[in-house]
């Protein structure tokens, strides 16, 4: 994850594997405690700071969950991932970092628990505080 300025958006580069082919819902949750799971006491919900509804912002709406990123898309049990999101920040007041990085086993579709399972997850931290802890 990076992010270039104060006022760009996150993005969001590398290579997932181990999870099934086809579309995944991936969000960014509240809580960043992912090394013990990613249940919801761990994880939390759908990071939200601005109580917006559920759903895609491209769907005619101007606001979405800052969390709700959508899906990444895998094919031989490999997702190469290249999104950017200009509502995540790695600085200020939607910073990311400390919470955790979710990904489903189904596709977002936009309803509540309609990507299934939490299938993976992570807790997002500077990098040198990974190397520290890993």
């Amino acid at each position: 994850m990076t992010q270039n300025s104060c006022k760009d958006g996150v993005q969001i580069s590398g290579t997932l594997s181990g999870l099934s082919d086809g579309k995944h819902g991936w969000h960014v949750h509240t809580l960043g405690n992912a090394q013990s799971g990613c249940g919801m006491s761990f994880t939390g919900g759908h990071w939200n700071p601005y109580g917006a509804p559920l759903g895609p912002e491209d769907a005619g709406r101007k606001k979405r969950e800052v969390g709700q990123i959508g899906n990444v898309e895998c094919s031989g049990g490999t997702c190469n991932v290249n999104n950017h999101d200009h509502l995540l920040k790695l600085h200020g007041l939607r910073n990311i970092v400390g919470r955790s990085l979710v990904i489903h086993q189904n596709e977002d579709g936009g309803a509540a628990g309609g990507s299934g399972s939490r299938v993976a997850c992570a807790t997002i931290m500077w990098a040198d505080e990974w190397t520290e802890n890993a």
